[in-house]
């Protein structure tokens, strides 16, 4: 259970709204249902709404995600024009989802909306003294006019409809930030009170890392070179996340296999069209969630080149593949930027000049080449994500949110 002691909770519940395909192959699904694993750990009865979508996905969430079956999921019916009608589709989507969940809370309100699908030990009573958690500034605008206990937590800094956010910001009982930075401009760009803001950062499960198989081991069973140094990137394709400046350290450095594991189907075509014929670049394509800490703990060195050329990245990003990075034992290099360093320091990892390729080859070279340095980075960063689980993450919310509901 943490360090978190949470009795306030005893007899509340919580209901989640996410607005994303679940289960989903995005970081963002995983880190929903990390969170509602882990609220529901700390005694909640915890209801996640999501829309009902087409997904490519079968696999049930619990299983996909490799999660405890610890909470409910209700889907909630939607217009899915998402991905094949453009700008339209989206706002049509977002509209309807919002909708869809302030008729969901206004019946169980009223007494009137009945779940029979949800088991008796689970069931959120009709009018419950919990509170609405989501990260989906639309729907959990309606629900403020339904219950004014509304959690909203920011994850991408807007940067249109400013109006809009400044409304329903100011509607929301308390907010949350993945990162300090964010905490800040939402205080400066839309009035927020500093006394209505959390800065909490993303985390991991620690009881993914608990392999039974040594290095040697991991690598027989994913198939991986056993006598070469292995850097890896596991995550998104997208530029900002700096893959493809890792890659172009690969040609940089042929002794060393480069390693990816991630990214979208559209996005693995184009990066094996631009990178597949690299002799020492082999891509793993997209695995699923419980399978990732088992590649991270195969490698020698993890890579994170998130570049600099973006705001997200450079201040509003938590990656929570740094977190795993941190946990798995070994050893980092970075990009030097202040959303990496909100968490670690040189103490933890080695940090690089962003988007520079040489600049990567340089710094695995230099944790390679020197055991001491590779030992104390990985041995300082394991033990500075201890703080960093979901478990204790949601623990943090619980108990500021105590001091306020």
């Amino acid at each position: 259970m943490g360090n978190y002691k949470i009795d306030f909770m005893a007899d509340k519940s919580l209901i989640y709204i996410a607005n994303a395909r679940m289960p989903t192959e995005k970081a963002h699904g995983f880190q929903v249902a990390k969170m509602c694993e882990a609220f529901a750990t700390h005694g909640l009865k915890v209801l996640l709404l999501a829309p009902k979508r087409k997904n490519p996905i079968k696999e049930e969430l619990f299983s996909y995600f490799g999660i405890k079956n610890n909470f409910e999921i209700k889907y909630l019916p939607i217009i899915d024009t998402v991905g094949f009608a453009g700008p339209i589709g989206y706002w049509l989507e977002n509209l309807t989802f919002s909708f869809s969940v302030a008729f969901f809370l206004f019946s169980r309100r009223s007494g009137i909306f009945f779940t029979p699908h949800l088991s008796a030990g689970h069931l959120i009573p009709q009018k419950s003294a919990g509170f609405i958690f989501t990260r989906d500034i639309f729907s959990g605008f309606l629900a403020s006019f339904l219950k004014r206990e509304v959690i909203f937590e920011m994850h991408d800094f807007p940067k249109n409809y400013l109006f809009f956010w400044r409304l329903a910001l100011n509607r929301m009982h308390k907010i949350i930030s993945t990162n300090r930075w964010k905490a800040k401009r939402i205080n400066e760009v839309f009035g927020i009170s500093d006394l209505k803001i959390l800065a909490a950062p993303n985390g991991f499960d620690p009881e993914l890392f608990l392999s039974n198989f040594n290095k040697e081991e991991l690598r027989i069973k994913l198939g991986l070179p056993l006598n070469k140094v292995i850097a890896l990137y596991a995550g998104h394709l997208y530029g900002w996340k700096g893959a493809d400046t890792m890659a172009k350290a690969a040609f940089l450095a042929p002794e060393i296999i480069f390693v990816f594991v991630g990214g979208t189907e559209a996005d693995l075509s184009v990066f094996r069209k631009k990178n597949g014929g690299q002799n020492n670049i082999l891509i793993v394509g997209h695995k699923p969630p419980g399978a990732i800490p088992l590649y991270l703990l195969a490698a020698d060195i993890l890579v994170l080149p998130n570049s600099a050329k973006t705001e997200e990245s450079m201040f509003g990003t938590s990656p929570i593949k740094l977190f795993s990075y941190m946990a798995s034992g070994r050893p980092i290099v970075a990009s030097d930027l202040p959303s990496i360093r909100e968490i670690v320091s040189e103490k933890e990892v080695l940090f690089v000049r962003p988007d520079d390729p040489a600049a990567i080859k340089e710094g695995i070279l230099k944790i390679i080449n020197d055991p001491m340095l590779y030992k104390e980075l990985s041995d300082r960063a394991k033990i500075k994500s201890e703080e960093f689980t979901w478990e204790n993450r949601a623990g943090k919310i619980l108990n500021w949110i105590e001091k306020v509901i």
